[in-house]
């Protein structure tokens, strides 16, 4: 991702993640991504896998419980 100059991440995260980990590694990521935009969808794991599969995702993160 370090060699990508301007476009959009989409991410899916769980809630530990948006939480804990998200806000400190976004701002980072921000920071010398500028003209990067980055859209978060929280939601459930099939959700996300859902999203994915389709390519409206491009990274999920968080724990998954795929039945």
């Amino acid at each position: 991702m370090t060699s990508v100059d301007s476009g959009e991440l989409r991410l899916g995260v769980g809630p530990i993640v948006k939480q804990l980990m998200l806000p400190q590694v976004l701002s980072r990521f921000l920071e010398t991504m500028s003209d990067v935009s980055v859209s978060i969808v929280a939601e459930e794991d099939q959700t996300w896998l859902r999203l994915f599969a389709v390519a409206e995702l491009d990274i999920i993160l968080g724990p998954f419980f795929c039945v």
